[in-house]
């Protein structure tokens, strides 16, 4: 167990700014970022004690939260903001989520760069569309 991630203060001022920059280059509004951004910190802090650092990183452990509260997200509100189909929005999510936790810029756009060249059309023009 990380006593850190049983600290509140912890886990805002380490993540929420990161979190809510998920979030919203997701295409999710900013309201609802925020919405998604205080329930993921919530759950990270009220499960702090179920993170085992043998089996990843910290951060990888509150990504994974945040990654399934947005999947639950859409799951209740039906929305395919920028996702066609459970492949697509699969990748996208994996692929992003790398990215957020790569610290090299070059290396966050190249893997960037792979995730979209593995995309179908029309969910590649529609990512590359967004991002132009």
């Amino acid at each position: 167990m990380n006593s850190s991630l049983g600290n509140a203060e912890y886990i805002y001022i380490n993540y929420y700014n990161r979190l809510k920059y998920f979030f919203q280059k997701s295409g999710i509004s900013p309201e609802t970022a925020e919405e998604l951004n205080q329930d993921t910190i919530v759950k990270v802090y009220s499960n702090h004690d179920k993170y085992q650092e043998t089996l990843g990183k910290e951060s990888s452990w509150i990504y994974a939260i945040a990654r399934n509260e947005m999947i639950n997200y859409f799951r209740k509100t039906k929305k395919e903001e920028l996702y066609i189909d459970n492949q697509a929005n699969e990748l996208i999510f994996n692929s992003y989520s790398k990215v957020l936790l790569e610290e090299d810029k070059d290396e966050t756009l190249n893997a960037l760069r792979t995730a979209i060249k593995e995309l179908k059309e029309p969910e590649k023009s529609i990512i590359l569309l967004h991002c132009i």
